[in-house]
């Protein structure tokens, strides 16, 4: 049973993951035309063993892989397969250029940044002069940055793992702090993970609630990929569960009405509205009906707004954000200039491990 460790850039020699292992096996027929089981495990760093097996799940997607025995013999890719990147047109190298640079610096999903540097000079290279500049152009005026304004992307030692435990379909055990900071333990079949908002979640079948659930992978505290395959739902669409899931996200029973001024809804324009939310015009204003199952993220958007947004009801709401607005106002009644005498010079590493200190984390 594989657990989760952290290995040295420089002691990563090889891909480790098996999809990393099945595109080098279609890459290697495709540049060398045949090559023997023991040929193959040779470059792959593999016993044969795990040769036969990658070839057999090859197959078994429609690949369709010849094997030949004899002198000159082994394996062949179809010949309707040709490895010819002169095929490609600019527009397709662009595609290729963008999706390679946005997972480049998720050093936490993939081997490491040496294995994905020789991966594109292997493209590079092997696109016609008139393509190549179009690809080296998209690497060098484009750059992709995982985290947010004010907040640093959370790097997981859990994510190769899961990653490769989602491609070969093994269950985990994993344990987990819930929003609450509880720690529970639960075994997965894991369908797949999802990015989003600087966050990235695992989508899978949880062993306890037999349900399909969500988890925060900077929540997961330990993680064992078992010996175990299972067998994904038919017909399941990772997109089209996420989706949803972001539908149903918040809904409840609790109605809050919202007043926004018409000179501020231009701070809602990437807002997620849900399909149960009404809208009512209402001159210089719009009226917004949410049903929530708690309201307590609106805060920070009503005091934000300066105004522009108010609370209708319920009532409990616009006590808080009163208070809270009180609050504010009193512990900035101070002089212009305040005199800090006991002030100490601390660095970013206190604070990091302060703010770590207090084992909290969004949803």
């Amino acid at each position: 049973m594989a657990k989760t460790t952290d290995t040295p850039l420089n002691e990563q020699k090889r891909p480790k993951s098996r999809v990393a292992r099945l595109v080098n096996i279609i890459v290697l027929l495709g540049i060398k035309g045949s090559l023997t089981a023991e040929e193959l495990s040779e470059k792959l760093k593999v016993t044969k063993r795990t040769v036969y097996r990658d070839v057999e799940a090859l197959n078994s997607w429609g690949l369709k892989i010849k094997s030949s025995a004899g002198v000159g013999g082994g394996y062949q890719l179809p010949p309707e397969i040709k490895m010819n990147l002169s095929a490609l047109t600019a527009s397709e190298i662009s595609f290729i250029g963008a999706g390679s640079l946005a997972i480049k610096d998720f050093i936490d999903l993939h081997e490491d940044v040496y294995n994905f540097e020789i991966t594109k000079e292997k493209l590079s290279s092997g696109l016609p002069p008139s393509l190549k500049p179009v690809f080296d152009k998209y690497n060098s005026c484009f750059y992709f940055d995982p985290s947010r304004w004010y907040k640093k992307y959370t790097l997981s030692n859990h994510l190769k793992l899961l990653r490769d435990a989602v491609i070969d379909d093994f269950q985990i055990n994993i344990s987990y702090k819930e929003i609450n900071n509880n720690e529970r333990n639960d075994s997965i079949n894991p369908y797949g993970l999802v990015y989003k908002s600087d966050t990235w979640y695992l989508v899978g079948l949880s062993q306890s609630d037999k349900t399909i659930k969500r988890w925060n992978v900077t929540r997961l505290n330990t993680l064992e990929k078992l010996n175990t395959n299972f067998k994904r739902p038919e017909g399941f669409s990772l997109k089209e569960w996420w989706t949803n899931e972001l539908e149903e996200f918040g809904k409840g029973n609790v109605k809050v009405s919202l007043k926004i001024s018409k000179d501020a809804m231009h701070r809602f324009s990437r807002f997620q509205w849900k399909a149960n939310n009404k809208f009512y015009d209402n001159d210089n204003s719009i009226i917004v009906e949410l049903m929530v199952d708690n309201y307590n993220w609106l805060i920070d958007i009503v005091l934000v707004s300066q105004g522009k947004v108010t609370v209708i009801e319920p009532e409990d709401l616009k006590s808080k954000i009163q208070n809270i607005a009180s609050t504010i106002n009193i512990s900035h009644s101070f002089p212009d200039s305040p005199l800090i005498d006991n002030k100490k010079t601390i660095n970013i590493s206190d604070l990091e491990a302060l703010s770590l200190s207090e084992g909290k984390g969004d949803e």
